[in-house]
C-alpha cells in the first residue's frame, strides 16, 4: 500500500538533484540570448535561420547545459557548400564569443565548442543543415528541428521532470543515446515516451511488461509494409513527423531489456540508487571465487588507446569480438562469451572459453560414400588415412592451432597491412604490435588489482542478467 507514496518520495529527492535551479536557468537563457544575438549578426551573410534544438531548447535539460544551435540553410545548396558556409559562419560566431572549438564529424562536419560565460564553461555545437521536410530529408540532422517544433507543442510544462527522470534512469543504466557505444535512448525518444504514457511513472508501470516487438505510436498507425521494415527491433516507437521512421531504431535488444528489468526492480523496490548507482567492484577474493566456480579459462586482449571517436572505436570493437568468437568456433573451441571495453587509457576484448585446448589429430568429415564430389575429396587428401562412419568419407587431418594462444598470437602477428587481410579492423590493426595478451586466472586477478577501472568492468561481466523474469 505504500508503494506509490515511496516512489513519490524517491522522485521528489530525485529531482532535487537533477533539476536545474532558477540562477542555472538564467544563467543558460542568458548565454542562449547572447549566442542568438552573435548567430543573427552573420545569418544574411552566410544566408542561414539560427535555431536552437536539443534539451535546452526543449526545457528538459539536465545540469549541466549542452546547447545545440543549428544553422539552417535552403536546400538548394550542395553538401560541400552547405559543410563550407555552415564551418565558416560557426567559427565566426565562436570568434564572437570568445569560444574556443575543434571540428568534429557525423554525416558531415559540425563544430564543437566551449562558450565561457559567467565564470563557466559551457558546451555547445554547432550544426549546419537544410531547411526542408522530414519525408525528403537529405541527412538526419534535418529532422532535428522538426523534432523540436514538436516536442515543444505536445510536452506539457509538467512532464519537463519527468523527462529529466527518464534520462536520468537510463544515463543510470548505461542505456542513455543513439550513439553506437550506448545503443540506446536517445533525448527524442525519451520526450516521446512522456508525451506518449503521460509520465514517468505510468511508462514505467507499462514498460515493465514489454517483450519484443513493442510498437509504440502517437498520430496514427502507418500501413503494415512500413511496419514490416523494422521487424528487427525491439521496439518500434513511430516518428510524429515521419512515419517512415522508427526512433528507437539504435535500441539495442540487450538495452532494451536492461530498460524493462530496471523498471520491474524500480516498481518493487523505488529507490536513489536506480538513478546515481554506485558502481560495483569485487574483492580479489570475491573474484578468485567466481573464476574457481566457473572453471572456464579467459583471454584478455588489450591495447593502449587511440586517439579515435569513441563511436568508431566501440563498433571496430564489436566487430573484432564477433570475428574472434566466429574463428576459434570454426577451429573447434568452444567460446562461452565475448566482450568489448573501453577503459581511460586502455581498451580491448575478453574471451572466456569453455574448451580451449584441443588434440593435435583431428577427423574432417567429407561428402557421401555415393556422392558425385566423394573422388575429388579422396584425390584432395590423398596423404591423409581415411575411413567410412554413417556413409560418409572422414579423413584423419592435424590441426594448424591447439590452443587459443596460439591463434591469438598467430592473428596478431605480421604488419598493419597483414593483420587487416586477416579481417582485423583497421584502427586495431594499427595497434596490433602494442598487444597486451593476459591469460588464464593468475593474471586476470593481477590485471584486475592493478586496474580499478577494468575491475569495475570485469565485476559487470559476471553480474549483468538480462533475464527479466529473475526479479526476486
Amino acid at each position: 500500500m505504500n508503494e506509490p507514496k515511496n516512489m513519490q518520495k524517491v522522485i521528489e529527492r530525485v529531482l532535487k538533484r537533477i533539476t536545474p535551479s532558477k540562477k542555472e536557468v538564467e544563467n543558460v537563457e542568458s548565454l542562449c540570448k547572447k549566442i542568438m544575438e552573435v548567430a543573427k549578426s552573420f545569418e544574411n551573410k552566410y544566408n542561414f535561420i539560427p535555431m536552437f534544438c536539443g534539451s535546452v531548447a526543449k526545457g528538459t535539460w539536465i545540469p549541466p547545459a549542452e546547447i545545440d544551435l543549428f544553422l539552417i540553410f535552403p536546400e538548394n545548396l550542395s553538401r560541400e557548400e552547405l559543410e563550407k558556409r555552415g564551418l565558416e559562419a560557426g567559427k565566426k560566431i565562436c570568434k564572437k564569443l570568445k569560444a574556443k572549438f575543434e571540428k568534429k564529424y557525423t554525416e558531415h562536419a559540425y563544430l564543437h565548442c566551449f562558450v565561457p560565460w559567467k565564470g563557466k564553461l559551457y558546451e555547445m555545437d554547432i550544426v549546419p543543415c537544410y531547411h526542408i521536410t522530414p519525408d525528403k530529408i537529405k541527412s538526419a540532422v534535418d529532422r532535428t528541428p522538426w523534432h523540436v517544433k514538436y516536442v515543444v507543442q505536445h510536452l506539457k510544462e509538467e512532464q519537463k521532470n519527468d523527462v529529466r527522470l527518464l534520462k536520468k534512469f537510463c544515463k543510470a543504466h548505461g542505456i542513455y543515446g543513439a550513439d553506437i557505444l550506448h545503443k540506446g535512448f536517445s533525448g527524442y525518444l525519451c520526450e516521446l515516451l512522456i508525451i506518449k504514457f503521460g509520465s514517468f511513472e505510468k511508462l514505467v508501470k507499462e514498460a515493465s511488461n514489454w517483450y519484443p516487438q513493442v510498437l509504440l505510436y502517437i498520430e496514427k498507425l502507418p500501413e503494415k509494409n512500413i511496419i514490416e521494415q523494422f521487424k528487427e527491433s525491439p521496439l518500434v516507437f513511430i516518428d510524429p513527423v515521419d512515419e517512415k521512421r522508427n526512433v528507437a531504431a539504435a535500441l539495442s535488444f540487450e538495452s532494451f531489456f536492461k530498460f524493462v528489468k530496471a523498471c520491474k526492480e524500480f516498481l518493487k523496490n523505488p529507490s536513489e540508487k536506480f538513478f546515481f548507482p554506485k558502481e560495483k567492484s569485487f574483492s580479489v577474493q570475491k573474484l578468485r571465487e567466481i573464476l574457481r566456480k566457473r572453471d572456464s579459462k579467459f583471454y584478455i586482449l588489450m591495447f593502449p588507446s587511440l586517439d579515435v571517436h569513441e563511436d568508431i572505436l566501440a563498433s571496430q570493437l564489436r566487430k573484432l569480438a564477433k570475428f574472434m568468437k566466429r574463428k576459434l568456433t570454426n577451429y573447434g573451441f568452444s567460446i562461452h562469451k565475448t566482450e568489448y571495453f573501453i577503459l581511460k587509457d586502455k581498451f580491448g576484448i575478453l574471451i572466456e572459453a569453455e574448451v580451449w585446448k584441443l588434440p593435435k589429430v583431428m577427423k574432417r568429415i567429407g561428402p557421401e560414400i555415393m556422392s558425385k564430389h566423394a573422388k575429388e575429396f579422396l584425390k584432395h587428401y590423398a596423404s591423409k588415412k581415411a575411413w567410412i562412419e554413417d556413409g560418409f568419407w572422414v579423413i584423419e587431418d592435424e590441426r594448424e592451432f591447439q590452443t587459443i594462444e596460439e591463434f591469438i598470437k598467430k592473428m596478431f602477428s605480421g604488419s598493419c597491412k597483414k593483420l587487416k587481410e586477416k579481417g582485423i579492423p583497421s584502427y586495431i590493426a594499427k595497434q596490433g604490435k602494442k598487444l597486451m595478451l593476459y591469460t588464464g586466472d593468475s593474471e586476470l586477478i593481477k590485471l584486475a588489482c592493478g586496474n580499478e577501472e577494468f575491475r569495475k568492468w570485469l565485476t559487470k561481466y559476471f553480474e549483468e542478467n538480462f533475464n527479466i523474469f529473475s526479479i526476486l
